[in-house]
């Protein structure tokens, strides 16, 4: 049987962010990626589709996307979630190419270094969580302690870039036209994403 994904794109807190919830409709398990500012909603909309959340997901470790992570684990039990070279707390360590499974469910873990050095990209029956790398019409800051243009051109464009443009891009926050995109709007349409060389590109991230 071909799992039904249970997907929520939620508006959390005073910083744009969104959060999400990846749920399995057969096994009803759940994570939640980027748990922050208002846990009580995110736990309350979990309840309401009777959903059991096993997991906390984090795209990287900025203090906007994990503040919530505790009170997750505290009042569901649990596992964090995050790159193998996070240096925050966390119960399972992933690197690129890793699968959680979340029910039924494969989550792919891509890692997009380049905002943050710990940072990742989640792909989950076509959908794709972007976290602060990719922005609709944007991406991640560059110039943030750990930060790496070098590592955001790869990510951009020898990882996301690869993937098929029906994918969709839900990202870390709200900071786009629109909450979502896909990435072959965003491959004809996001300025950050026109065919740079590397050396372009840093060039082009310098720019005030």
């Amino acid at each position: 049987m071909t799992p039904t994904l249970i997907f929520k794109q939620i508006a959390v807190g005073p910083m744009q962010n969104f959060s999400y919830i990846i749920g399995d409709e057969q096994t009803k398990l759940a994570a939640i990626v980027d748990p922050a500012w208002e846990v009580d909603l995110l736990l309350e909309k979990c309840a309401d589709l009777a959903l059991k959340v096993a997991y906390v997901i984090n795209t990287h470790s900025h203090p906007d996307h994990v503040e919530g992570n505790d009170r997750v684990v505290q009042r569901t039990g649990a596992k964090v979630v995050m790159h193998e070279k996070s240096r925050l707390r966390r119960d399972i360590p992933v690197k690129d190419g890793d699968v959680l499974e979340v029910g039924a469910l494969k989550v792919k873990i891509i890692y997009t270094p380049g905002h943050c050095p710990d940072s990742i990209c989640l792909l989950v029956d076509g959908k794709l969580l972007t976290g602060d790398t990719l922005f609709v019409g944007e991406c991640g800051r560059t110039d943030l302690a750990g930060s790496s243009p070098s590592d955001m051109y790869e990510s951009l464009f020898h990882k996301i870039l690869l993937l098929q443009d029906s994918i969709e891009v839900y990202p870390g926050h709200d900071y786009g036209r629109t909450p979502s995109s896909t990435v072959g709007y965003e491959r004809e349409n996001n300025y950050v994403l026109k065919p740079r060389t590397r050396e372009e590109f840093l060039k082009f991230m310098a720019q005030p």
